[in-house]
């Protein structure tokens, strides 16, 4: 039997097969995420008019009046870790709500290839206390890939602001180049 192995090997070896399980295939690049990225932006800005976005070909950030909270998550075990520093959009101060604003804002999104395989179950909420993180990743099947999002926001968000956001997101194969 192990004089067939070596034989198989060597058979394998001499038309160019290695018995290496991973082949060392070029992975196609990602498409670009500048004409869905000028939608994010659009959206936005009629949102946040103040806001700041940066457009990469594989990466979007923005944010509107943010600073950073001191907060607590919960570890899997249900014990507390200590509290640490953490950036996250301002909820309105009163004034600010008379006039009928809805506080700050801010995300990231990420085009990633293949599917997503991480520990969470998304989409997802998670909330910090003084604002919600919600977390999605759709995926492209025409591209192979899939788009990481993180959208951070007080209670005080717009519900209109979070329909077309994530309606948006959910379309975002379409404007991929």
């Amino acid at each position: 039997m192990t004089r067939r192995w070596f034989l198989l090997l060597g058979f394998l070896l001499a038309v160019g097969v290695t018995p290496i399980a991973q082949s060392e295939e070029t992975v196609p690049p990602l498409p670009s995420l500048q004409k869905f990225g000028d939608a994010i932006e659009v959206l936005m800005h009629t949102h946040y008019p103040e806001a700041h976005v940066s457009v990469t070909d594989q990466k979007i950030e923005f944010t509107y009046d943010t600073m950073e909270f001191y907060v607590h998550y919960p570890l899997m075990t249900g014990e507390w870790q200590p509290a640490f520093k953490v950036e996250g959009p301002k909820r309105p101060s009163g004034q600010d709500r008379r006039l009928n604003k809805h506080g700050g804002i801010m995300g990231s999104m990420e085009l990633r290839p293949g599917k997503y395989v991480e520990q969470a179950v998304l989409p997802q909420t998670f909330d910090s206390h003084y604002f919600k993180t919600h977390v999605m990743a759709p995926e492209s099947v025409k591209y192979n890939c899939y788009l990481y999002m993180h959208l951070s926001y007080p209670d005080t968000v717009d519900p209109v602001f979070l329909g077309a956001f994530s309606e948006l997101v959910n379309r975002f194969e379409q404007y991929l180049e």
